[in-house]
């Protein structure tokens, strides 16, 4: 009996994996599925790119970047060595007074700029300047680049820029049948002063314009951050030490006495009220 018994039992014990494997190999059975994550990408799925920072809004108090990627203060040998960059080449070096010198440059693929001038003094850079124009341009195409570039400079300066001059030339030298118009603005910030001008001569034959030249120039300037500050602390101590003027009585209303307990309600100033149309703000009277 014993003998028999053990054998059922290692029958039995052979059975359960034999039952589970026939189980897991039948066509109606299979093992539960992994759960997936809802939204996690396939294996196989292209990975966006990654969004691009979005580029800083300029604040009044960012430093204003120059042209070709120059700085105040640079030598004639490192503009030479930036020259490169912009295709751009020297066709002309002519002196500016004792010890200044400008550069004529050619070759900047720029649409419309007829030239590109830079200026030294003592073998540092001070001035850029920047002439667009174009003989075949009529005026409404400097009229419009005149708006794009102001609001260029507006953008740059986060501010708009201060009207210079505008209007007809008064110029005892030109011919009586010139006529000349000037429009300017400028932008100051840090040692940088950045100018606007639109320039145009017409010489005409009764109403019709045989001739013209016209041209719109950015000019940037160097200033020196100690002038410049000097300059200010002398504008505030003149203003300070300015008389202040008397009031004028007339201009100076009549203060309303205060009210005093012994006041009836009836001899009170009280304004007229009128609705400002949602009924919850009423306003006084003017």
């Amino acid at each position: 009996m014993l003998r028999r018994f053990l054998c059922l039992t290692a029958l039995a014990l052979l059975a359960e994996p034999l039952a589970a494997q026939r189980f897991l190999s039948s066509p109606g059975a299979s093992p539960s599925p992994t759960p997936r994550i809802p939204g996690a990408p396939k294996a196989m799925r292209k990975r966006p790119a990654p969004t691009p920072l979005p580029t800083p809004v300029p604040t009044a108090e960012d430093p204003i970047p120059l042209p070709f990627g120059l700085a105040w203060g640079d030598s004639p040998e490192t503009v030479n060595v930036t020259l490169p960059r912009v295709n751009a080449t020297i066709r002309k070096k002519a002196p500016l007074g004792k010890s200044g010198e400008v550069w004529s440059l050619g070759g900047i693929k720029v649409p419309g700029l007829r030239d590109a001038r830079m200026i030294f003094q003592e073998q540092h850079l001070v001035g850029i300047d920047l002439e667009y124009g174009d003989n075949a341009w009529p005026v409404e195409k400097y009229n419009i680049g005149m708006g794009n570039l102001r609001r260029k400079l507006e953008q740059m300066f986060v501010a708009p820029g201060v009207l210079v001059t505008r209007g007809p030339v008064q110029d005892a030298q030109a011919p009586a049948d010139v006529a000349q118009i000037l429009t300017g603005y400028d932008w100051k910030r840090f040692d940088t002063v950045v100018l606007l001008v639109y320039y145009s001569a017409e010489k005409k034959e009764g109403e019709q314009v045989k001739d013209a030249f016209r041209s719109l120039l950015v000019r940037y300037r160097y200033r020196d951050p100690v002038l410049v500050s000097a300059e200010a602390k002398e504008k505030e101590k003149a203003e300070a030490a300015a008389p202040t003027p008397p009031p004028d009585p007339a201009a100076t209303p009549t203060p309303t006495a205060a009210p005093t307990p012994e006041t009836k309600a009836k001899d009170l100033p009280i304004p007229k009220l009128k609705s400002s149309g949602d009924g919850t703000d009423p306003l006084p009277e003017e």
